[in-house]
């Protein structure tokens, strides 16, 4: 969490994207429509407006400032709902008739204008557009009323698409009018986009693209502008590797269209850097904003607004940089310039000092920050409104720098004064809102009052909760990673707040215990299986209803940064849309039995856990967090929260040394194990510090986090010469909320599935295993002589599609292969690691994961296949995995080198194989933390069949073949290497 950030990036659309040819074929282009119009003028303005239109770009902000020249209007907003007009010649005479593809771009044109002062007016022009390709007869004002029942029915039940399905099956559309088509499909795209209805926005572009493919030209420019907006759509969903591709194809598209030194490829070079900005390739963007500096400036007015933008994008990027200097002087300039041109009132002049005020923050020149934002508060005050959101925002900010220079007492009123705003204009949902109620949190925090701060905290994270419950199940994957960025610093915060002041307020030690219990492994949980068994299940009804619920639900989210008034002018009605969405909700519990139940938070206490806690047992739940001066540091801490039977609240234990254990310590811990060398080190890192209060408690029930997902606790050596195992009887679980939980019913069937010592292939590039081909025969006889059915499938019948598609729900599934892990990956876009693209392996750990299987010494070489879900290439990723048939299985045991490793995430676990059998439903996993000595692993594994199907009980069955080991090998090397999750 950065509490104090002025900083503002500026990204691009294309409203209106350009014409068919390229620009040196525009005389052609009009003497085809002078033609095909009823009256021509010659030079006419007419002529030239639509030259206009389908030729160049109309440019408007996506994000960044909400100051701009349209903000800053005092002009009648219904003026904007005029529709389309008559044009008169040179002479003001001559009232011309206009055509029906003439009053769709005219309707455009109004509703673009509009896009910045009324959402509702722009839709209303947008659809109009619609309605005269769909009447020819149509005309007049484009009043709601004037909308045909068609138009306004399908945008209200979001089947707008099947208009455009009849508009476009009319033969006798002319290439202007298709044009006009495309260009209002493209406007309704940025209308949604522009609101963060980006699964919407997608649709809309996405149809806009097929239509231009099929209609226009796929090699067009008009091509070329709809790649450039889903490129900024694809970088807003954190689908980098797919912006970068439509970005990369819009820039060729330019520039095969000879419009490389036109005003629409700075646009495009500017969305590039914020792009490469974004990725932290920070010289590209440089390099990409300064060409487009350099052509914007031969075509737009350097003093104007959208140039003072892209200053604005490379100053930022050179803060970034810790280029201090030159972004100390971007600033300067632009301030002189909005001088010069509107003298020390104007908002675009106090944009800039918010600006420079962030910079000289960052730099400690804090004698200059105050007046700065001060003067910019004071000029946002006269010249717009004291609810307008930038007044809002620069007095927040104002806030922030009080709070950051100590002056505790200024921040309070301030932030106060701010929170009042957004509550009164914006209501308590407003992601501004919550962001200002946290630096009120946390500024009570460090003043010393530490019973408000629990207040406001308290506030805070509620609202967080249940905005997550209401529409964090309806998003994608990407949309929850991003979603739970902006959210989770709040939660940071608390957990740093409540870890300091739990010995005075011991219920804030449960408050964080709690909150913990209910967010973690948020990102991955079984609401991401269903979704894609939902979508993959063939069931149109149960489809679309889902995905109406998805689309409502991120309406709805998007609707809560609107003010109270926006919301009465765009004619939303929250109430509505909430009855709406939860009659979506019990239509689909009717339909899906798991779709109630993997949509909710976790909602376990304290209480609950406690309850199940017998004498000599007790729960650790381990959080990690980054460690909080004035804001979130790079440091990190661990807490151990420790309850027991009847507890009220748990005992927290924190080590404050976070970033040594994550780094030299898990680094000379995993050395010593795999080299055999006495440890006398990481006992004294990793468990002194709670060995003493949980020496009572013989069972410990352990939710990891951080890195000691790296480690084998079990293995930690004391200085007496005894390991934790010989003290403690460890239960690894994924979270200590499932001592309270009911576990899912898993099969009854006793069927074992058996996959080992593949044949890799003839180049001999992985060893082949026989160890394995002796463990899995060994287990197939143990199972027979008890009664077990054992399937077994060795060599070439150990395929990865065996596992995707034949193997279904068994009792216990066993995997004999090799494993593996990547860390880092390395290699330029287009190229391939493990059979896995580098681009998407890069963003995805769960590509750089998995087992290799039959046959994958023939794939991984090829580069022809770019999809990630290859049917059998002879690698079964962890992001494969997810989508496995293991809902009912009771036990996965991957015998497999690494197969615990994954990338870790603080409050999320390993991001790898474990996580990802966790998701598809396998109930416990045995798993390795390093590689394994063959022989080793074939004894423990044989040893463990033969304790749990005499036993049944897995976890003893463990302990008992990690003993046996440990009489043969003393060293962890052997008899540690593999742990038992759930």
């Amino acid at each position: 969490m950065k509490t104090f950030s002025f900083k503002t990036i500026f990204s691009l659309v294309t409203i209106l994207f350009s014409g068919l040819f390229a620009p040196q074929a525009s005389a052609q282009l009009m003497n085809k429509l002078k033609k095909n119009l009823t009256e021509s003028l010659t030079s006419s303005p007419r002529d030239k407006q639509i030259t206009k239109d389908t030729t160049f770009y109309n440019l408007a902000i996506s994000q960044g400032s909400k100051v701009s020249f349209f903000d800053n209007r005092e002009d009648n907003q219904n003026a904007f709902l005029l529709g389309a007009k008559n044009y008169t010649d040179n002479s003001g005479n001559n009232v011309v008739k206009l055509t029906r593809a003439e009053k769709v771009f005219d309707s455009n044109r109004s509703g673009s204008i509009a896009l910045n002062i009324s959402k509702w007016s722009a839709r209303m022009n947008f659809l109009g557009g619609l309605n005269y390709l769909l009447d020819e007869n149509y005309g007049g004002s484009l009043a709601t009323s004037y909308l045909s029942d068609q138009i306004l029915s399908a945008y209200n039940d979001n089947n707008l698409f099947e208009v455009v399905e009849v508009i476009t099956s009319n033969n006798s559309l002319d290439l202007l009018e298709k044009y006009g088509l495309a260009k209002t499909m493209m406007n309704m795209a940025i209308l949604h986009h522009s609101q963060g209805q980006f699964t919407i926005a997608k649709s809309y572009y996405e149809q806009t693209e097929t239509l231009i493919k099929e209609q226009i030209s796929p090699n067009s420019q008009a091509m070329a502008s709809v790649l450039n907006n889903l490129a900024v759509l694809y970088k807003d969903l954190g689908q980098y590797t797919e912006a970068e591709k439509a970005m990369a194809e819009c820039l060729r598209l330019m520039a095969k269209n000879g419009s490389d030194d036109q005003m629409e490829y700075a646009v495009a070079l500017n969305n590039e850097a914020i792009l490469r900005f974004e990725l932290g390739r920070n010289e590209q963007a440089v390099s990409s904003l300064n060409k487009s500096i350099e052509l914007a400036a031969k075509h737009i007015n350097e003093k104007g607004t959208d140039f003072t933008k892209l200053k604005i994008n490379l100053a930022v990027i050179y803060q970034n940089q810790k280029k201090y200097t030159e972004a100390e002087a971007i600033y300067k300039e632009l301030l002189e310039l909005k001088e010069k041109r509107f003298g020390k009132s104007s908002p675009d002049y106090a944009e800039i000092q918010n600006q420079l005020a962030g910079l000289y923050m960052e730099l400690g020149r804090t004698d200059e920050v105050e007046g700065l934002l001060t003067s910019a508060v004071e000029i946002y005050k006269k010249k717009l409104k004291e609810d307008h959101p930038a007044y809002a925002a620069t007095l927040r900010n104002l806030g922030k720098y009080y709070y950051f220079t100590d002056q505790y007492d200024k921040a309070v009123t301030t932030f106060s004064d701010v929170i009042g705003i957004y509550e009164r204009n914006f209501g308590n949902n407003h992601p501004e809102y919550l962001g200002t109620l946290e630096n009120m949190a946390v500024t009570r925090w460090k003043k010393g009052e530490t019973d408000k701060a629990d207040s406001t905290f308290g506030a805070l994270l509620t609202k967080h909760m249940d905005l997550l419950e209401k529409y964090f199940g309806a998003m994608s994957e990407n949309e929850k990673g991003k979603y739970w960025d902006k959210v989770r610093p709040s939660f940071l915060a608390f957990y740093n707040f409540a870890a300091e002041n739990s010995s005075k307020k011991p219920e804030l030690a449960t408050r964080m215990y709690e909150a913990h219990l209910s967010t973690k492994g948020i990102l991955l949980s079984s609401s991401v299986k269903l979704r894609q068994n939902i979508l993959n299940s063939g069931n149109q009804p149960l489809i679309d209803t889902y995905l109406n619920w998805t689309n409502l639900k991120e309406s709805l989210a998007s609707y809560y940064s609107l003010s109270k008034d926006e919301l009465k002018e765009q004619k939303i009605n929250l109430d509505s849309l909430e009855s709406s969405a939860n009659g979506l909700e019990r239509k689909l519990n009717q339909m899906s039995g798991d779709f109630s139940d993997a949509n909710k938070l976790p909602s376990v206490k304290l209480a609950d856990v406690a309850a199940k806690l017998k004498a000599g047992e007790m729960a650790v739940e381990i959080i990690t967090y980054p460690s909080f001066d004035k804001s979130l540091t790079d440091n990190s801490k661990y807490t151990f929260a420790l309850v027991k039977n009847g507890a009220t609240s748990p005992e927290l234990v924190t080590i404050s040394n976070g970033k040594d254990l994550e780094t030299r310590y898990a680094k000379a811990y995993r050395n010593m194990v795999t080299n055999k060398v006495e440890d006398a080190i990481t006992y004294e890192q990793f468990w002194k510090p709670i060995a003493g209060r949980v020496a009572s408690s013989k069972k410990l029930y352990m939710s990891l986090d951080g890195v000691y997902n790296q480690i084998n606790v079990i293995t930690l050596k004391a200085a007496d010469g005894s390991y934790v195992k010989d003290k403690h009887e460890i239960v690894l679980l994924s979270s200590t909320r499932q001592l309270a939980q009911t576990a899912s019913a898993k099969s009854a069937s006793k069927n074992t599935v058996l996959v080992g010592f593949p044949n890799y292939g003839s180049k001999s590039t992985l060893s082949p295993l026989p160890g394995t081909q002796k463990e899995v025969q060994a287990i197939s006889a143990l199972a027979k002589t008890s009664g077990t059915t054992a399937d077994v499938y060795m060599q070439d019948q150990a395929t990865e599609a065996l596992l995707k598609d034949q193997v279904k729900n068994p009792r216990i599934l066993h995997i004999a292969t090799h494993g593996f892990f990547l860390q880092d990956v390395a290699g330029t876009d287009g190229d391939k690691v493990l059979g896995v693209e580098i681009s998407k392996a890069k963003e995805n750990p769960l590509l750089r994961s998995g087992l290799f299987m039959a046959g994958v010494e023939g794939t991984t070489g090829s580069v022809e296949n770019k999809e990630i879900n290859t049917a059998d290439n002879g690698i079964l990723t962890a992001y494969e995995v997810l989508n496995l048939n293991l809902e009912q299985t009771d036990m996965v045991i991957l015998s497999a080198c690494e197969t615990g490793l994954g990338e870790i995430k603080g409050g999320e676990g390993v991001y790898g194989l474990q996580r990802a059998f966790q998701v598809a439903g396998a109930g416990s996993i045995i798993m390795s933390l390093w590689k394994v000595n063959d022989e080793a692993t074939q004894e423990l594994m044989v040893n463990f069949y033969k304790e749990f199907l005499k036993s049944g009980d897995k976890q003893v069955a463990f302990a008992k073949a990690q003993n046996a080991l440990r009489t043969k090998y003393a060293e962890p090397y052997y008899w540690g290497a593999f742990v038992m999750m759930n």
